[in-house]
């Protein structure tokens, strides 16, 4: 493993006479590092074939952990990272983005980095030509994402966003884009006013509405009496797409405890 910088400054001597540092050039060694880990092999890199992004390079995620252990050691000794916060958030007409903070530390000259932020996204409901598709994997391939951010910070594969966002990825290119909604994890049923749509909820995401509510410890009827205060239905088979959306992010970012005391708050 290089050195980033090997020159050290010059101690201050107790003397009457004044020393003047010398001025040294550091650029080089800066960029000593980030030299090591910009270039990415041909066979850690895959074109994108379709998309909005089609033509740009995705670069294999077990290339950036074989570059972090190669630079500081195996993770959680010479590097690792701490997940800060998950949320949901409404995407777009009845989807759901999954999003993941993480901060990243690793180990130089025997000292502790401060902490490298990467925040990563995916999406956990999402509409396709055969109707909604939700993704138990989204959290896991969120955290992947902001994994790739935080190595793109410190210089890993470097080349590869040089060129790519010179080619305008993320210059602009695409700003007729929705874009994705500020943080909700804070938001209350009070302040929420999800869009009214007639597009009937599937009879399978009916099913999944008190799926979502049971993994997050809240009864059927709960559930019910929460989709009773925000939109006037009874059950979730009387939900609209959108609001199906609407009340399956706020459970995602609640606690069971937080629908009672809604619940008590608004004498339901």
């Amino acid at each position: 493993m290089s050195k980033l910088n090997e020159k050290s400054h010059p101690e201050i001597e107790s003397t009457t006479e004044t020393k003047e540092a010398p001025v040294v050039d550091n650029k080089a060694d800066n960029l000593d590092f980030y030299n090591q880990v910009r270039s990415v092999p041909e066979e850690a890199k895959k074109e994108i074939k379709g998309g909005r992004i089609k033509g740009f390079t995705n670069i294999n995620p077990m290339w950036r952990i074989k570059k972090l252990t190669e630079m500081f050691g195996p993770v959680g000794i010479g590097w690792y990272y701490d997940i800060k916060k998950t949320w949901f958030e409404p995407a777009g007409e009845s989807a759901i983005a999954a999003f993941v903070e993480i901060h990243l530390f690793y180990k130089y000259n025997d000292e502790w980095s401060m902490p490298i932020q990467g925040i990563g996204g995916s999406m956990l409901v999402k509409s396709e030509q055969g109707g909604l598709y939700s993704n138990d994997e989204c959290l896991k391939m969120a955290l992947t994402d902001a994994l790739s951010v935080v190595c793109k910070a410190i210089g890993i594969g470097a080349d590869v966003y040089w060129h790519e966002d010179m080619r305008g990825k993320y210059s602009g290119q695409y700003d007729d884009e929705p874009q994705i909604p500020p943080d909700t994890t804070s938001q209350t049923p009070t302040n929420i006013t999800p869009t009214p749509d007639s597009t009937p909820l599937p009879e399978l995401y009916c099913e999944k509405f008190y799926t979502v509510a049971k993994g997050r410890g809240i009864n059927a009827q709960c559930a019910n009496k929460v989709i009773a205060k925000w939109f006037g239905v009874q059950s979730a088979s009387q939900l609209t797409k959108k609001n199906y959306t609407a009340v399956c992010t706020w459970f995602l970012n609640v606690t069971a405890q937080d629908v009672k005391n809604y619940l008590e708050e608004v004498a339901i």
